[in-house]
């Protein structure tokens, strides 16, 4: 038995202009300023648990409310995917 392994994001798949649009959209529900293109595109490579803080760094988070923005990243990238 053989065992293969894919790098599957950015090599049999780009899914980045999926992050960046589901990005843009979990901003916009929660009335966020909304990242440019270029700069969501900066941070793809950094976990949104990190990023999304940067994004919006004039906005102060509490816990329930970056999990929910996280949860509703997440939505719109599996209705996009």
């Amino acid at each position: 038995m053989q065992t293969y392994i894919f790098d599957f994001d950015g090599t049999l798949a780009d899914s980045g202009k999926t992050g960046i649009l589901a990005t843009q959209d979990a901003f916009k529900d929660f009335s966020l300023p909304i990242p440019d293109y270029k700069t969501v595109n900066y941070y793809m490579a950094i976990p949104i648990e990190v990023s999304f803080k940067k994004m919006a760094p004039q906005h102060v988070f509490n816990e329930q409310e970056f999990k929910d923005l996280m949860d509703c990243f997440r939505e719109h990238y599996k209705k996009m995917s």
